[in-house]
This record gives C-alpha cells, sequence and structure tokens, in this order.
C-alpha cells in the first residue's frame, strides 16, 4: 500500500496553527511524552481534560489527535452525536478502517448482530420478550447482570433482582428454542458483552503494531453511558487492555474520584482554564495586535478565554476606533469588525443549523454567492470545528449569534429555520419516504431529528404536538434514541425561549438523565399531552406495557394494554397480546375471548 506523502501546504499549515496554540505547551508536550512511554514505566492511561465553555477542551483534543497522528498511532473519535455504547463502536470501525487498520472481529461482530437483531424483529412468530429486547441496544452497564439486557433497565429500580434474572432466562430459553446459538442469543439480548470483548481482542491486535489513542468529547453528556463502560474496560472484565492504549475525555467536569479510584494510579486530571493575562498578549502578538488600546478592549470582551480572544482577533484590528468602546457582545464585535455583507450575514445564520455541511450551507447562501470560498472562509473561523465534514459553532458563540439573529429579524429567523427544515426533509424522503421502517437509519434519524428541531423553532406553538408524537416513536426505538431527542427538546427550549419547549425539554430529560434511563417515566409524559394522535398514544400505552411484561408486572402490563386497545381498537397484535396477558394471570376466558378476536381480525398472523 502506497503512503500518503505531506504537501508543503499542509507542514505551512500545521505550523501555523501550532504557533497560535498558545499556553498549552505543558498539555501537547505532556501528552506527547505519554504517548512515547512504554506501557511498564510510569504512565498514563486516561487523561480527563475538563474546563468550562469556551477554555479550549474540543481544540485541545484536536492538537492532541494531531499529536498520535504525527507520533504514528492510530486514533478514534467520539462525542455526544454517538447516542450509546454500540454507536461509538460503529464510529470506531469507521475510523480504524480509514486509516487502513481495520477492527476486524468487532465490524464482523457487529454485522453479525445487526442480522440477528433484523432475524428476531422481523419474525412474526418471535415472542414479544424477544421483539422488545432487540429494538434496543445495551448500554446501562454496571447495574447488573440481568440490566445489561436492553430494555431491562427502567423497570429495575421497581423489582426484585431475582426476577429479574427469571425473566431474562425466559427470554433466553425462547430465544435458543428457535434454532439461535447460545452465543447469538447473547449478542441479540447483551450486545456489549460480545462486542466489547471483540475490541479489546482487535486493540491488543493492533497495538501490536502501533499505539492506540481513543478520545471522548463532550464527556459531560456521554459520561450517562459511557463512564461504566470504560471502568469495566480499564478493570479489565472484558479482557486485558494493551499497555500502548491512551484514553483521552474532555468534558466541563474530570471523571467521578469516587467512581474511578479503583484505577486512580492511571488517571491524569487536566485542568484547562482560561488564559492568563500574559498569555492572551502573548497570543495577540503572534496575529499581530499589539496596539494597548487594541488589547484591552479585546481582554474585556474575551474575559480571556482563548475561544474568544481567537474570534476578537481574527481580522487583526489595529486602531481604537475599529474597537470602540467595547461594549455589546464579543461575537457583536465580531461582527462589526467583518467588512464582508455576505460573510457576516452567513455567520450568524450558520449558527442556527446545530451542525452543517455544504449542502445545509447551500440553504442559506444566497442565489450568486460563490458557496465553496463563503464556506471556505467560515470554516477557517476559530469558533468552527469541523470532523468528517461536519463543522458545528462552538456553544459560547452559537449561543450569542443565535440570540442576536432572534433580537434582530424574528422573520428572517423563522424563514431561515423553515428552510433549513425543508432541506432535511427532502434529504429523510429520499432515504425512506416513509417513518415505520426507518428508525433503525442512523442518517434517516438525523435529518428527522434536525428537521423536527427547525420546525420547532419555527413554530414552536403549532409545531409541539408533532414533535411529541415523534418524539414517542424516538422512545419506543430505544433509551439512546431517545436521549438524543431530549436534548433537542432541551436546545430547542433555549434557542426560542419558548416556555412550552423549555418544561418539555427539562421533562425529557429528566427521565433519561443517568446509566438507566426510564422509557416508563418518559413514555409516560409523553403520553399525557393530550394533542397526541389516537394510534400514537396507543403505541406509547403498548411500549410502557412492555416493559412492565419484562419485569413479570402483569397488572400494570395489562392496564396499559387496555388503554392501548381503547385507543387503536383494531389492532389484531395489541388485542393478542391483552389475550396472552390475561392468559398469564390465569383469566383464561377472558384470554380465549382476546385471541378469538385477534384471529378474526389477523387470520393469517402466525403468532396470533
Amino acid at each position: 500500500m502506497s503512503v500518503r506523502r505531506v504537501t508543503m501546504q499542509e507542514v505551512i499549515a500545521s505550523r501555523q496553527k501550532a504557533e497560535k496554540f498558545v499556553g498549552r505547551d505543558e498539555h501537547l508536550g505532556a501528552f506527547r511524552e505519554n504517548l512515547a512511554l512504554p506501557g511498564t514505566d510510569r504512565r498514563f492511561f486516561l487523561l480527563s481534560v475538563h474546563g468550562d465553555g469556551g477554555v479550549g477542551k474540543s481544540f485541545l483534543l484536536r492538537r492532541l489527535q494531531e499529536i498520535a497522528s504525527d507520533g504514528t498511532a492510530v486514533h478514534a473519535f467520539s462525542n455526544h452525536d454517538d447516542g450509546d455504547v454500540v454507536e461509538v463502536l460503529r464510529a470506531f470501525v469507521r475510523q480504524f478502517e480509514d486509516q487502513g487498520t481495520p477492527l476486524k472481529t468487532l465490524k464482523k461482530e457487529l454485522a453479525t448482530y445487526d442480522r440477528r437483531r433484523h432475524e428476531v424483529t422481523t419474525d412474526p412468530q418471535a415472542p414479544s420478550e424477544g421483539v422488545g429486547l432487540a429494538t434496543r441496544t445495551g448500554t446501562r452497564m454496571g447495574l447488573g447482570a440481568a440490566q445489561m439486557i436492553p430494555g431491562v433497565g427502567p423497570a429495575a429500580g421497581a423489582v426484585d433482582p431475582e426476577a429479574l434474572a427469571q425473566q431474562v432466562d425466559k427470554m433466553r430459553r425462547s430465544l435458543l428454542s428457535r434454532g439461535r446459538s447460545s452465543r447469538d442469543v447473547t449478542l441479540v439480548l447483551s450486545p456489549l458483552q460480545v462486542l466489547t470483548p471483540a475490541l479489546v481482542q482487535d486493540l491488543t491486535e493492533v497495538t501490536s503494531r502501533r499505539p492506540v489513542a481513543l478520545f471522548f468529547d463532550t464527556y459531560e453528556y456521554t459520561s450517562a453511558f459511557l463512564d461504566t463502560w470504560l471502568l469495566e474496560l480499564f478493570s479489565g472484565k472484558h479482557g486485558g487492555l494493551p499497555a500502548e492504549l491512551v484514553v483521552t475525555v474532555a468534558g466541563r467536569y474530570p471523571v467521578d474520584p469516587t467512581r474511578w479510584d479503583s484505577v486512580r494510579g492511571l488517571v491524569s486530571n487536566v485542568l484547562l482554564s482560561p488564559f492568563t493575562e500574559s498569555e492572551a498578549r502573548d497570543y495577540l502578538r503572534t496575529v499581530g495586535v499589539d496596539r494597548e488600546e487594541v488589547v484591552q478592549v479585546i481582554l474585556a470582551l474575551s474575559g480571556c478565554l482563548p475561544l474568544l480572544v481567537g474570534m476578537l482577533s481574527e481580522n487583526a484590528p489595529q486602531d481604537a476606533a475599529e474597537v470602540g468602546d467595547g461594549s455589546g457582545t464579543a461575537v457583536e464585535r465580531f461582527l462589526s469588525w467583518e467588512t464582508d455583507p455576505t460573510r457576516k450575514a452567513l455567520a450568524v445564520a450558520a449558527a442556527l443549523p446545530r451542525r452543517f455541511d455544504q449542502d445545509t450551507l447551500s440553504v442559506l447562501i444566497p442565489d450568486g454567492d460563490s458557496i465553496d470560498s463563503l464556506s471556505d472562509w467560515l470554516r477557517r473561523q476559530a469558533f468552527v470545528t469541523e470532523n468528517g465534514g461536519i463543522c458545528q459553532y462552538h456553544d459560547v458563540v452559537r449561543d450569542q449569534m443565535v440570540r442576536l439573529q432572534r433580537r434582530q429579524s424574528p422573520r428572517t429567523w423563522r424563514e431561515h429555520h423553515g428552510a433549513l427544515a425543508d432541506h432535511h426533509a427532502a434529504e429523510r424522503v429520499a432515504l425512506a419516504p416513509g417513518d415505520t421502517q426507518a428508525w433503525d437509519d442512523t442518517a434517516w434519524q438525523h435529518h428527522r431529528i434536525e428537521e423536527t428541531y427547525h420546525r420547532l423553532c419555527a413554530q414552536p406553538g403549532t409545531e409541539l404536538s408533532r414533535a411529541l408524537e415523534q418524539a414517542v416513536h424516538a422512545a419506543v426505538h430505544g433509551p439512546g434514541t431517545a436521549r438524543r431527542w431530549a436534548d433537542m427538546f432541551h436546545q430547542a427550549g433555549h434557542d426560542t425561549q419558548n416556555p412550552d419547549l423549555q418544561e418539555w425539554g427539562s421533562r425529557l430529560t429528566a427521565t433519561l438523565t443517568g446509566p438507566a434511563p426510564d422509557t416508563i417515566a418518559c413514555l409516560t409524559a409523553l403520553v399525557r399531552h393530550s394533542g397526541l394522535p389516537a394510534v400514537t398514544a396507543s403505541a406509547a400505552h403498548t411500549e410502557i406495557a412492555q416493559q412492565h411484561w419484562k419485569a413479570d408486572n402483569y397488572d400494570q402490563t395489562l392496564t396499559h394494554l387496555e388503554r392501548a386497545v381503547a385507543l387503536a381498537p383494531d389492532d389484531a397484535w395489541t388485542i393478542a397480546w391483552r389475550g396472552w396477558t390475561y392468559h398469564e394471570m390465569g383469566r383464561f376466558g377472558e384470554a380465549l375471548e382476546d385471541l378469538g378476536k385477534a384471529v378474526a381480525l389477523a387470520p393469517d398472523d402466525a403468532w396470533i
């Protein structure tokens, strides 16, 4: 395989980037030295980078990735775009493959998992327990063996662990009786028990040739499902990790010292603070800003946050008249220095999408303007980060840009959000015209959730009911999907300052925070919304019933199935399930009556 040669322009860009990265030399040097140390030496295996928004955590992680790459290490990156551990593993497989170092065992196991999961969910004779389990991924680690199984966690606090274990055994025997191997059953019911050892095996093989560096950004969001999984990796539960591996997590807070106490000697905490005044002045000198009156205003506006110092020095202002008295926000001052009205308008408009690529930007750029040059300009700004062609604004800057546009032009705000919603809708329909079979497609999911976000921002009053209807489908699909939708409601409420959206964002987020998201509480909150269509409310009650069924709580199962049938009286499958619940409760007459109705409604359904 031919080795790609580095161009002179890439060397120049790398050196310029390094020259602008002021005040973090100690951290960069420590990471480089740590990565080069043999695993048997005094080496840290987990770096916990933490600090307030705007101090440069994501920028530092990008520089650390460059150092890893320069040191011939294989590296992979994850952030809150990955909704659960299985999605993180998929992202790692893609990134390792892109670097010519495939994770062969993990890739094979993921493919097998997808096939087995599809078989169970599409088998008309599969038991309802198996179908329900297979529609979720195993992200709830560390809550007991039974709770590692997708879909069991939400009811765990209310039932006896022994009863849960019996229920797990019942589901396992059901799947084994249908010709599944014991290993395949484990893969379907608890995928991380198979996928994680496969990852460890592949990492051991890769590190025999090259060190590996794994990076997890926005850890304040993803630690809910990643923290226990990483702890179990470090504890050796899934096999011995290679000593040539370094993991870096970055978030607003350090890893919990109590939880990580057992491996505290392997952990290094890296606190990032704003620049000192001296560091900020050093940075400004490197970009040609040395007039004292200009420096003083930049220091005052930025609070010495590296992100804002970089923004405000982007155009190298040289005169106090360009800076004014420093009133207003750092973002407003940055915009006042940009003389090109098209660039200025794009900088504000491009803050509206939560993430964007060139296709998304084209929606916001007027006809006749060059999307290539404008896109290149925007991507070079200090407040924009890019990963795999997908860009996003730093939260500190995006928040100010969004408030500025909402305040200055409510009509433009609505028009832009409407156009962005239409763009995502068209992309979604191109992938799958209908909704029922598309929730497993991550690209389709992305366009559906972003379409909903923009419609909520444009018309929160009229779009709320439709958004809550989609949230039900997301919660039925699984806790990882539900968590992303809860985050979207929270973001829409914050960006619009609409009290109804803010309340829903807080309500849904509260039910899905922590390692065991409470799907029952999430769906219960949603079905209390009177605007849900009957068929959607019925699906929510059916899912709640399924959660109670798994905990052998037949009274609650029956209660929610009765509500589901009342809302969708011709749904043969729900009626049949209610009949089977009657059977489990010893109410055989009612069981026969329901099963007879179900057969009459769906005479060709083999399971009924």
